[in-house]
């Protein structure tokens, strides 16, 4: 009879009987031939079992680099839109700077300007003394002159009157002529608002 639930019965057929049972060399043949089928399929399960295991391993290690494709595909479009706002502070700054440029540029043309303005009007200033003291120099040499002449038309009156008999009596107006001549010289020192205004 065959055994039942076996797949070698089918390809080995039914054992040969003995005397008192089944002959022991195809039992033993049979066992053997049964844990050679055992251990290749042991064999060819395990290879099927570390295949599966590696394709895992695989599809892990591609989840991961998935998973890290997509942490590093976000940093990336963060990283343009920090560098997209760091551009456009670039350009603002940049504007900013160009202005400050020209006002600087301006403010320097302006600074010349005001420069050769004051030079100028230290020439001006400096030719101011110069006239004045040309003038003070004059004033001197006309109030010496005026001087001279007060001396001369004094020391002409003296003359004339001791050339003129004397009068009995005198009267107020005689002796307001023989008062010596008087002439008012002006004063030397210059006005105060020409001081102030050439300091």
């Amino acid at each position: 009879m065959p055994l039942k639930g076996s797949g070698l019965m089918a390809e080995y057929g039914m054992f040969k009987t003995a005397l008192r049972g089944f002959r022991k060399e195809d039992v033993l043949s049979y066992i053997d031939e049964m844990l050679a089928e055992r251990s290749r399929l042991e064999v060819e399960l395990q290879g099927q079992i570390e295949a599966l295991q590696k394709q895992l391993a695989e599809a892990q290690v591609q989840k991961e680099a998935v998973r890290e494709n997509e942490r590093l595909t976000a940093q990336l479009a963060e990283c343009k839109g920090q560098i997209e706002v760091l551009t456009a502070q670039v350009a603002e700054v940049t504007a900013q700077l160009e202005e400050e440029r020209g006002a600087s540029e301006a403010a320097t043309m302006r600074d010349a300007e005001l420069s050769e303005q004051l030079e100028q009007s230290h020439q001006a200033i400096a030719a101011l003394w110069e006239e004045k003291a040309e003038l003070q120099k004059q004033i001197d040499e006309t109030t010496e002159l005026i001087g001279r002449l007060h001396a001369v038309g004094t020391d002409f009156c003296r003359q004339v009157a001791e050339l003129l008999p004397e009068p009995a009596d005198e009267t107020t107006e005689t002796k307001a002529e023989q008062l010596p001549l008087v002439v008012d010289t002006p004063s030397a020192e210059p006005s105060k608002p020409m001081e102030r205004w050439l300091f």
